[in-house]
This record gives structure tokens, sequence and C-alpha cells, in this order.
């Protein structure tokens, strides 16, 4: 084995954001696809890594608040999980921009179609869930 530079406690961390990651992705999306949740936001027309984008958006607000309040309400979830979420969001968004750009859709926009589920009734906002 090759000799590791840095911090020691680096490499550890790297160990338990892949165990969180691990017991995560099982309760998440199961051994066919591992991602498959991340690909949910591809059924609306969102490459799943802009998906995983929007994740890392909201878990960065979280972090920003509590560096400018020091104090967080939801207590079952610390400060070190939201890093660590952030670390695993960011492998996953690398490898879900990989795969689409190794299939060669690096540069695809998807339009979906959902007039199927709404319907506009001349009322604002224009378009409304259909509720029959």
């Amino acid at each position: 084995m090759t000799k590791k530079y840095g911090h020691p406690m680096f490499y550890e961390l790297l160990e338990q954001m892949a165990d969180l990651h691990s017991r995560k992705n099982h309760d998440y999306a199961g051994e066919a696809d591992p991602l498959s949740n991340l690909r949910e936001c591809e059924k609306i027309g969102i490459p799943a890594w802009k998906g995983v984008i929007v994740r890392l958006q909201d878990k960065w607000k979280r972090l920003i608040n509590f560096a400018l309040t020091d104090k967080l309400k939801v207590k079952d979830e610390t400060i070190e999980d939201t890093l660590f979420d952030n670390a695993i969001y960011s492998l996953l968004c690398i490898i879900l921009r990989r795969e689409q750009k190794k299939a060669g859709k690096e540069n695809e926009v998807t339009v979906v179609d959902l007039s199927d589920h709404f319907r506009d009734d001349g009322g604002t906002p224009p378009l409304k869930p259909v509720i029959d």
C-alpha cells in the first residue's frame, strides 16, 4: 500500500462516509439501481445530477443558517450529519454527471409534457392539479 499523506482523520472520515452512504442507500434506493431515488427528478425533465445540486443547496442553506445563529431546531441531525450529507451528495453528483456525459447526454435537456396531470381553467396560476 502506498503512503497516504494528509491528516489521518481524513481517511477515517472517508470510511465513515462510505458506511453512512451504504446504510442510507439501502433505505432510499435498494439494490436494482443504487441511484434510483436521485433519478426520480428525471421523470419531470430534470437531470439527476441537477436534482442533487438542489439537495446540496438545501443542506448548504441549513449550514449557513447554523453558522449565522449557532442554533439548530432539528436535534436528531447534527451539523456533522449535514456536512457528511453534503460530501456524499457531492460524490453522487459527480457519478451522475459522469454517467450522463458517458451516455453522450451531457448537454441534453428533456422537456416533459405534464398536460395530462394539469388543466388550465383560466385562473391564476394558469395550471392547477386535476382533482376529480
